[in-house]
């Protein structure tokens, strides 16, 4: 009357990320899209450094008051571009946060979520990624990338520079169908991705629509050597 299966050793992509660290270690985690800091959260006893990005003024109190015993983190209050520049950043009254973004909603997103409405539109300083890891890092660190910036992914991996080779890892959110306009494939991304020699890992199952397409999805990268 018993039945004996086999147990994945796990399904949740943070357990694949915190194996490979075990095996291969890396010294910085860049969180872009922080958002509330949810995932760094999950990996401080991981790393030596920690930088919070998150463009959203309103979550700049949040973040300080989760990290304020944390030494080691260092939070920022702008957004990463491949160019230096102010863009408007669109500000949603989703519950998590998590949707708002400098590229305007398509009506895919507006239709599978809830809570989508533009609350208010704010002016924001975007930087490259390799202007702020010249003053934070030094020469002989490995990076962690972690990336969820809402259609803006592939500008913040180019904003990178010469700092891509100190990557060895990269975590990122991908959309199927793009939820925001002017949103690059995901299909480009893993172009990218292939040709700076990086290697797909771990696939998460991420949103849906009501008949069962897969709308976006996260990634786990690897570095080949």
């Amino acid at each position: 009357g018993y039945t004996f299966s086999k147990i994945k050793k796990s399904n949740l992509i943070s357990d694949i990320i915190k194996l490979r660290l075990r095996n291969n270690n890396c010294d910085v985690l860049i969180d872009v899209g922080a958002n509330k800091g949810d995932f760094s959260y999950d990996f401080l006893k991981n790393f030596k450094k920690i930088f919070l990005i998150e463009p959203n003024p309103n979550l700049k109190d949040q973040l300080e008051d989760r990290f304020k015993n944390n030494t080691n983190i260092k939070i920022f209050n702008f957004g990463i571009n491949n160019k230096n520049s102010i863009k408007k950043l669109y500000i949603s009254d989703d519950t998590g946060s998590t949707l708002s973004s400098i590229k305007k909603q398509n009506k895919i997103l507006q239709k599978n979520l809830k809570k989508t409405n533009i609350v208010s539109v704010e002016n924001i300083k975007f930087y490259r990624l390799d202007k702020l890891l010249k003053k934070n890092i030094a020469l002989n660190e490995t990076i962690f990338l972690k990336t969820d910036t809402q259609g803006n992914d592939l500008e913040v991996l180019k904003s990178l520079g010469i700092y891509l080779k100190k990557v060895k890892y990269i975590k990122s959110e991908m959309s199927i169908i793009p939820l925001y306009r002017s949103q690059d494939s995901h299909w480009k991304i893993v172009e990218f991705m292939k040709k700076n020699n990086f290697e797909p890992i771990f696939f998460e199952n991420g949103l849906r629509d009501n008949i069962g397409k897969m709308i976006e999805y996260d990634i786990f990268f690897e570095r080949k050597n």
